[in-house]
This record gives structure tokens, sequence and C-alpha cells, in this order.
């Protein structure tokens, strides 16, 4: 109870609260949801109503506050409104589920809105698509995209909890929603007995992989206001087990990757489980890089967190910023950053790299040991760039190499290596920071072989 509103005079375990909020032992009423507040004055029907962290008058377990931070976001609403018209606040307008009232104050940056089957836009001509006429559903979840939004938005929304409904998946694919304000972890929150129906969880650039009883990946936990990818391999119905109360957050092993390996995240994404990574024989460390590639294009990076690691292959959207990304039935290739000999080295692959949405792949990563047909200069990559971009070379056998970076004058602005280098696979990175914007050019030279190469340098 909080002896701050009311008492419990009579001892039946609700606050002594009349219809106004008064003090009055003879008129308490029920308290269904437990919470010491009687349901008569009762704001957050089925959740605590005493929790309000971010003090804005509205109970935690009923307010949900999304924020959108990046272009596409994948979400779902632990709390809604309850129907087509439902009083949302203590007199405040009516509410209801539709997506014009969900998802209006998104419309000023481009806003698209994917569910497991079906799409809603907004657009000159107001909203448009099948989701319109379906609106927001409790055990769905979203993919929005934010074409143009430039900084960070929030949205808001307000209703009433329903922490016992059942989920029912068909085998495949399901975008469903988690119906808890808190989190918990993956194997503690999905039932037992639903566990070995589900192979993989998915939500944006993080998966979790279920293999004989244990979850593995960078998806430790699930949380509210976050949408998901379930696969079943069998139809399957369940209810979550709820958060427990008072238990620490599990630390996710992902990191931030350096901007030069950094991708978009899309709507459209498959993962790839690393079981082994080694060079030279030596299993990797965690200061080294998976880097997901099609062609020469990075639409994935993870650093190494040991035991079986996630990374992600983005694939190709609406949108220009997907320019190369995979498109079903591309073959991705991998490269690992070696922190220790601060280079790039390509890998072979042990598994199915085969590129569809949504796939998840088992596979295994070793040096590759090929040598190369003849000399090669390959593409800078970024190029553009800002501050840094990885040049790529190979070597059929041990030669002297000198790589230097001539500005338009014509003059060395600076020697990146210059000595001897066995046969292979090699990168060296160019950080520009020093360096105004501009136009550069790398010149090559192995042997008898010159190779020269333009690249941008726009701050």
């Amino acid at each position: 109870n909080d002896p701050n509103i009311c008492s419990d005079t009579d001892e039946d375990g609700c606050d002594d609260c009349a219809l106004s909020g008064t003090y009055d032992p003879s008129n308490d009423g029920a308290d269904v949801d437990g919470d010491t507040v009687c349901d008569a004055t009762d704001i957050c029907t089925g959740g605590d109503d005493y929790q309000d962290s971010d003090t804005d008058g509205l109970p935690d377990a009923c307010d949900v506050d999304i924020a959108f931070d990046n272009v596409v976001e994948f979400i779902s609403f632990y709390a809604l409104p309850e129907g087509e018209t439902w009083t949302s606040l203590p007199d405040g307008p009516e509410e209801d589920v539709t997506i014009p009232t969900i998802f209006g104050d998104l419309e000023d940056f481009g806003v698209r809105i994917q569910s497991e089957s079906e799409s809603a836009i907004y657009s000159q001509f107001g909203w448009i698509g099948t989701l319109v006429g379906t609106g927001v559903e409790r055990d769905h979840g979203y993919v929005v995209v934010l074409d143009d939004l430039l900084g960070s938005e929030e949205l808001e929304v307000y209703g009433s909890i329903e922490p016992d409904l059942v989920y029912n998946l068909h085998e495949g694919n399901n975008l469903i929603s988690y119906p808890f304000r808190g989190s918990a972890p993956i194997q503690e929150t999905i039932p037992d007995d639903a566990q070995g129906s589900i192979s993989d969880v998915q939500t944006a650039s993080a998966a979790a992989m279920h293999i004989n009883g244990v979850w593995y990946g960078g998806l430790t936990e699930l949380e509210g206001t976050v949408g998901y990818w379930f696969t079943a391999n069998e139809d399957v119905s369940f209810n979550y087990d709820p958060p427990t109360e008072g238990v620490a957050r599990m630390a996710s092993p992902i990191r931030s990757v350096p901007e030069e390996y950094a991708y978009n995240q899309s709507t459209q994404q498959a993962f790839y489980f690393i079981s082994s990574a080694t060079i030279g024989g030596e299993p990797i460390e965690k200061e080294d890089m998976i880097i997901a590639y099609n062609d020469e294009v990075i639409v994935g990076s993870r650093y190494w967190y040991g035991d079986i690691t996630d990374v992600p292959a983005m694939g190709a959207d609406e949108s220009e910023i997907y320019a190369g990304y995979c498109t079903p039935g591309d073959e991705v290739s991998f490269k690992i950053w070696d922190d220790s000999q601060q280079k790039l080295i390509s890998m072979n692959v042990g598994g199915e790299t085969n590129w569809n949405n949504l796939d998840i792949s088992l596979i295994s990563l070793s040096e590759q040991s090929i040598i190369p047909d003849g000399i090669s200069l390959d593409r800078a990559y970024p190029n553009p760039f800002n501050p840094a971009t990885t040049i790529s070379f190979a070597l059929p056998v041990e030669s002297e190499v000198s790589i230097s970076v001539y500005n338009l004058q014509g003059r060395e602005v600076i020697s990146l290596i210059s000595g001897n280098m066995t046969a292979g696979y090699h990168s060296v990175t160019w950080n520009a920071d020093n360096y105004s914007s501009g136009v550069y050019f790398v010149k090559m030279i192995a042997g008898d072989i010159i190779n020269t190469e333009k690249i941008m340098l726009v701050k």
C-alpha cells in the first residue's frame, strides 16, 4: 500500500479509496489486479499503478514509450487501448487501435509499417495498405521504417495490458510481440514445452538459435516494445512466463563496430552463426571482427564473442542506402579483421552461405590458404569514405611492394606500405583524419606491375 495515498483500515489488501480517490474505508471496493489500488480508481488495469519512472503521470505497466533512433526498428506494444473506442486516460479523449491513431505521430517521417503479412504506408493520399483495415494487434510485431528520420523520435501509446496473452504460432516465420514491460532471458520466458518447437528468434541485428536445448547468439533476452521473428518447426501455442521482479538484465555480448565496418539495418536480414573461426590454425580473439560481404559491399559485422557468434547479413530494400545488399540466392563471403596483425583476412567457409530473408545458417570460418593467380589492387572500401578506408591487394609470390596516396597535384601525401610482402591476400587502412576532403589516388607498385585507384574523402 502507498501511505501517501490511502490506508487499509479494514485490512482487506486494498487501499481504502472511493471512486473519487479520497479516504473511505467503507467503500474501498475490489482489487482484481492486486496492486492495492481499488478497481474503481485503477488507472492501469492489470498492472502496478504506483510505478511511473518517466514521471508523466502514467503507470509504467500501461505506458508504452518506443524510441526510434534508426531508420528501421522492430517493435511491438505490451499495452494497447481496448478495442475500437476506449477512454485511455482519466478524463482523456477516446482512443482506438487504428493505424492512424497509433502511428499518427510518425506521419512526417515517411513512415512504412509491415506486419507478418500486411503493410501500410503514409502517402500524399493518407494511409494506404491492407494493414490500415486491420489495425494494431497485441500479439503482433511490426517492422517500422522511417525514411525521413534525421535524429530520433518517440512514439507513446497508453492502454491496458494482457499478460496471459496466448500466442498461436504456425510452422514457419511468425512476427510477434512480447507482452510485458520488462525483459527476461529467452530460455526462461519461453515455456519449456514450447522451446522444442522453435528453431530461432530474430530481431533487428540480433538473433538466437536453439541447438540441442540451448540458446546461442547475441539475442539473450526478450523485452517489451520489441518485435520478434519466431521460426517454428511446427504449429505451437504458448503463454510467455513473466519476467522475475528484481532480477538484473543479462549483458548483451554484442558491441558496436567501427564506422568503417558498419552497415544499415534493413527490413530484410539473415544470420550466420559462426561455430568456430581460426587464423593460422588458432582460434580468433574477442578483439577480432567478422565482416559479411555481398561482393565488395559490407552487409553485416560482429565482434567475435566466442561460443557461437551470430553475424547479420542485410538484404536489399527500397532505399538507395541498401544498394548492393543481398538478394535471394546471393552468396555471402566473410573476412576477419585480425586485431593482432591489424589487417583483413579472407576466410574459407564451411557450410551454406546462400542468402535468403530470415534464414539461419550454422557455419565455420578458416583462413584462406589459396595463393592468388596474379597481382591485384582491389577496390577500396568504403569509397567515398570518412575518415578511414581499407585498401586490399593480392600477391601471387613474395614481392617488394609500395603503396602510397597522392593528391590531385601528384604529390605523395602518405606512404602506407614500403617493403617486402609475402604471397597471399593483404590489406591496409588509411585513416585520413588529418587530411582535407577531396580526391586522392592510391598507387601500388609490386614488381613490374603498377595499379592505381581513385578514392574520395568526404568530411
